[in-house]
């Protein structure tokens, strides 16, 4: 093994996580050493990964790395999950290795995000106001209704709601503000919020590799999403390319985004949403590889592994180009499976291709009926066509009718 490089893969959110990222480590020829954070661990020693738990996502975990391990071997990092963002971009920048210049936060805090986009002119819902806990309830004029909030620096949708007046803003606010603030791996959540104007439309995620500034690949996958006022993922689809007629306006949005945030190197998970009019507005990026087995969906859609791409991007190894034709075997999709979806009926024609089970340990208080710490399980399955991908994800037979 002293031939190859190493590489650390930053704090993946699960097993299944960490092997796509091992196997794909190893394809490249690189070494992986996954690092968790001490309270929040979320692999298994049964993997037979090499595992170091850090004390926290902060500077003085460098010098806990550098105590055991030889650092001068390893020649990338890369994010996990979205919380270990930061963390990565630091360590990549002691050791010398490809990372994001500037203020990495531009993809964490949501205020800063915003206002980095608007400098780059890039289409997005408008910022009302951006509130801290004990302020006084911003003055929202009746018109601007409906309204979003979303917590700056929060994750997983929590506490992201949709409030079509002032009496429902104020309770959306005071709930937040009164849970408990959570932590993980010393990152404390701040209770920051902002107050958005809300973008009716589709929603959709763009899973991008960008290498040395170029956009190599751009992957679309159409999100479905509980019922507002939140906005819960229960499930995804991987759009065919040459089927799809926004891929040519997405692919130029996207440029326009990664132009704007100077992402140079890197995957991003883009999320924008789509009016009546194909008006295209983002709503977030992450500097990292999206969850829910999207990169699953997105392998057996078009043959590309993202963890492959990501992990040599960060690296600095060159990869063919690939083509992006879509699978002629079907339609890929993500179906979230809930406690009282357990024994739902699943179409004859739609195969189950794989399962991931998730077990959350407790709730937090007032999360809404679909949040993330309800699922039971993933699915990865393949349908015929994306109508019948859809209707699978949201449980409904062929006489009723899809939600645009």
């Amino acid at each position: 093994m002293a031939d190859l490089n190493g590489v650390f893969i930053v704090s993946p959110v699960s097993d299944w996580t960490a092997m796509r990222y091992a196997n794909a480590a190893l394809e490249l020829r690189l070494q992986p050493t996954f690092l968790e954070i001490s309270g929040s661990e979320s692999l298994s020693s049964s993997t037979g990964l090499s595992i170091i738990t850090l004390s926290s996502f902060f500077e003085a975990a460098f010098a806990e790395l550098a105590a055991v391990l030889a650092l001068s071997e390893f020649g990338g990092v890369v994010p996990g999950s979205e919380l270990a963002v930061p963390f990565s971009n630091f360590l990549a920048a002691q050791l010398g290795l490809m990372r994001h210049h500037g203020d990495i936060m531009r993809f964490r805090d949501k205020s800063r995000m915003r206002e980095t986009l608007s400098q780059g002119l890039v289409e997005q819902p408008e910022v009302l106001a951006l509130v801290k806990i004990g302020d006084e309830l911003p003055k929202i004029d009746n018109t601007r209704y409906p309204v979003v909030i979303k917590p700056v620096n929060g994750v997983a949708s929590m506490f992201v709601k949709k409030c079509t007046d002032s009496r429902e803003l104020f309770a959306a606010l005071k709930s937040y503000w009164e849970c408990d603030n959570p932590q993980v791996g010393g990152i404390v959540f701040t209770k920051d919020v902002l107050i958005e104007s809300y973008v009716e439309g589709s929603e959709y995620s763009i899973e991008v590799v960008v290498v040395n500034g170029v956009l190599k690949y751009c992957f679309v996958t159409q999100k479905i999403l509980s019922e507002e006022p939140f906005f819960d993922e229960i499930g995804h689809v991987s759009l065919p390319a040459n089927d799809f007629p926004l891929q040519g306006a997405f692919r130029a949005f996207v440029q326009k985004v990664i132009a704007a945030l100077d992402f140079r190197t890197g995957v991003a998970h883009v999320e924008v949403r789509v009016d009546a009019y194909n008006n295209i507005r983002i709503i977030e990026i992450g500097a990292r590889i999206a969850g829910d087995l999207i990169s699953d969906s997105v392998q057996f859609a078009y043959g590309i592994s993202l963890e492959r791409e990501f992990l040599a991007a960060q690296s600095g190894l060159q990869l063919q180009n690939q083509s992006e034709t879509v699978s002629p075997s079907g339609v890929f999709g993500v179906k979230v499976i809930f406690e009282d979806q357990l024994l739902n009926y699943k179409p004859a024609d739609v195969e189950i291709l794989k399962e991931k089970p998730l077990h959350f340990k407790e709730l937090v208080e007032d999360v809404s009926p679909r949040h993330v710490l309800r699922r039971r399980k993933l699915q990865l399955f393949r349908a015929q066509s994306v109508e019948q991908a859809r209707r699978y994800v949201y449980g409904y037979d062929v006489l009723t009718t899809l939600p645009e």
